[in-house]
Parts: structure tokens; C-alpha cells; sequence
């Protein structure tokens, strides 16, 4: 969660075209243990249905629609860019398991 904050606060001046959000997945722990704070940077929520997800779970979304999929691993930076903002964009096809 730190490294995705830092991602965001490295890409300020850019919120509309870069966002993150934190999403909690039932059950929930001990409100004591809370993994993302209350004064995080980033978007956050919480399921109210149980999913059944490997964790950690990102998705990459552009315009509602998913260019790529991390599941049990979280991507750096180089590889969170790579994947937003090829060089080649016909690269999106095909990124990180899409």
C-alpha cells in the first residue's frame, strides 16, 4: 500500500489520468489492524459480498476497460508505467495477462 502511495504521490499533477483505489475484501480484520488508513491519498472501499481473490489483486482499468491483471503480486512503478503508458501501443494488447 505505501509503494501505491508513493506511485500516486509521485504522479501528482496527473489525478485525472492516474488513480488508485484500495478495496477491502470480506472478512474483514479488527478495525485496530486496518491496512490502509484513513488519511490515505488514494480512493478506498470496502466489498460487501465475499470474493474469493489471491491477494493482493490489482487491476489496471483505462476508461472502464481492463488492460492488465496482477494476481498475488502488485507491480512496481516501471512495470505499473510500462503497462499504463507503452512505448508501442499495441503493446496494451496482451500485457500482464490480459
Amino acid at each position: 500500500i505505501p509503494v501505491y502511495e508513493e506511485i500516486h504521490n509521485s504522479l501528482k499533477g496527473n489525478e485525472e489520468a492516474v488513480r488508485f483505489a484500495f478495496i477491502e475484501i470480506p472478512p474483514y480484520g479488527d478495525e485496530n489492524q486496518q491496512l490502509v488508513s484513513a488519511d490515505t491519498v488514494c480512493l478506498s472501499g470496502r466489498l460487501a459480498k465475499k470474493w474469493f481473490v489471491t491477494t493482493p489483486l490489482v487491476v489496471m482499468l483505462l476508461d472502464g476497460e481492463v488492460l492488465a491483471i496482477w494476481e498475488g503480486t502488485a507491480p512496481g512503478l516501471d512495470e505499473f508505467l510500462d503497462t499504463a503508458f507503452p512505448a508501442d501501443p499495441i503493446q496494451k494488447q496482451g500485457q500482464a495477462g490480459v
